[in-house]
């Protein structure tokens, strides 16, 4: 239910916290071996919570946001960067983002499973909560341990 997918990724994002303050300022702007740094997995993440939160929302009061996924375009992360130059601002930010979508998923909870278009395609509100919430971070969590793995060794 709704509780459970809000606890289940507030936990995650603290898991996300505690590798990104591990790494440390940086560390998180040291690229891997595919070129990209802890940071810009965690603001890929922002980007994504946002766009979905922005979504529920033109949902919320009947307009649909039928565009293409531009959360992972890196001019958008890039500014997302910017916007949150140090490692507590990134994460305050995507707390931030989590607390937003979640308000906005209780707003609609009567409709969780009521299908609509977005730019992840065809889904519901709960499907959205799932794949932009959960399991993009998720991927995040595991790719900054994937990170923090390659510069132990």
């Amino acid at each position: 239910d709704l509780r459970e997918l809000e606890e289940t990724t507030g936990e995650i994002h603290r898991r996300i916290a505690v590798e990104l303050r591990t790494l440390g300022e940086q560390g998180a702007d040291q690229p891997d071996t595919s070129g990209m740094t802890a940071r810009r997995e965690v603001a890929k993440l922002a980007a994504s919570l946002e766009l979905a939160a922005l979504t529920l929302a033109a949902y919320r009061i009947g307009t649909l946001i039928t565009s293409e996924r531009i959360d992972h375009h890196p001019a958008i992360v890039d500014s997302l960067m910017y916007a949150a130059p140090t490692l507590p601002a990134l994460l305050q930010r995507i707390d931030q983002d989590r607390r937003l979508l979640t308000s906005l998923a209780r707003d609609v909870s009567e409709h969780l499973d009521n299908e609509f278009t977005t730019p992840w395609g065809k889904s519901s509100v709960r499907g959205l909560l799932i794949e932009a919430g959960l399991e993009a971070s998720v991927r995040c969590v595991i790719a900054l341990q994937n990170h923090s793995l390659h510069f132990e060794t």
